[in-house]
């Protein structure tokens, strides 16, 4: 692996890797001192599949995690990709338009006393405005960001920021179902490699972003811990589905928790991509009308003094 690594970062890795094999250390113990690489689900795993004399077994179901998780990863960010990126553009052309080509047809339409529309004297004011003011306004917008990203950083805004996440329509519920399918998938493969339930929700509560449903997650370990099993402190809490909850009590009386979870993880990693095709679905046709509606009003602004120039000559 050394040698076919094209990056240098990762040969060395790969060389402490071996110094430390090589020195009598196991794998799991040399992948430890490289946290930003190897994560601590795939370090638990490693450590567990050696401990049982299955390391081939467990490499493979990491290997299959990480690319379930990778292709989640990157169907949620192509979801969002295309939304962001069509306002961008949209925000970045009637920004030009507006400091950059309409100007000089200002100049044109006072030269012959053309009389200005009222969507051409506010679209005049907009652009006046920005360009005598951009300095501050720029500062005025790194300011606003510096502000945000510090008020963020609070953690009484992160769970208050979380928890209307959860509550937002359809977004709330993608949230949800997202963590629900990172909940049993990494639950399914660390029971397969033979780690126990503890260390498993461990392992789950630090992968959570969510600081709502991390708590959640939080308080069943810790019933968990007093021996009231698994189902039982999910059941009370809403958060957790009820598909899931009913799910969880039919794997803890056939005892294939395992089995039933990655069941679970598929059903929900589908549920979820289908909310966000109809999310996209949605979010699409009201970007058409919004950056319609802006084009519009430019298009008028700068058209019709035209008109008024026509009728003069």
């Amino acid at each position: 692996l050394e040698g076919q690594s094209s990056k240098k970062s990762f040969k060395k890795i790969f060389a402490g890797l071996i110094e430390d094999i090589q020195g009598g250390g196991s794998l799991s113990q040399a992948i430890t001192k490289y946290p930003h690489v190897f994560s601590n689900t795939y370090v638990q795993i490693i450590k567990a599949s050696e401990q049982a004399g299955t390391l081939e077994v467990g490499l493979r179901q990491a290997a299959s995690y990480m690319e379930k998780r990778a292709q989640a990863n990157q169907k949620f960010t192509r979801a969002m990709l295309y939304p962001a990126f069509v306002l961008g553009l949209a925000v970045v052309v009637s920004a030009l338009l507006v400091t950059v080509a309409l100007p000089p047809l200002i100049n044109l339409f006072s030269a012959f006393g053309a009389d200005l529309p009222w969507t051409t004297k506010t679209l005049l004011a907009v652009a006046t405005f920005v360009l005598d003011n951009r300095l501050f306004l720029l500062g005025l917008i790194i300011s606003l960001i510096i502000l945000i990203y510090a008020v963020f950083k609070l953690p009484s805004v992160q769970m208050a920021k979380d928890a209307l996440i959860l509550k937002t329509p359809i977004i709330g519920s993608i949230a949800i179902e997202r963590s629900m399918a990172l909940f049993c998938q990494t639950a399914s493969m660390l029971l397969k490699a033979g780690l126990r339930l503890p260390i498993i929700m461990d392992i789950v509560i630090q992968t959570n972003r969510n600081r709502v449903l991390r708590q959640a997650f939080q308080s069943v370990r810790e019933r968990l811990i007093q021996g009231e099993g698994l189902s039982q402190p999910m059941s009370e809490n809403k958060i957790f589905p009820t598909l899931l909850v009913e799910m969880i009590v039919v794997g803890e009386k056939t005892g294939a928790m395992d089995n039933t979870l990655g069941t679970l993880a598929e059903f929900y990693e589908n549920k979820v991509d289908r909310k966000m095709d109809t999310l996209i679905s949605m979010i699409e046709p009201a970007l058409t009308v919004v950056i319609g509606l802006v084009v519009i009003f430019i298009a008028l602004s700068m058209i019709t003094p035209l008109y008024s120039i026509l009728k003069s000559m």
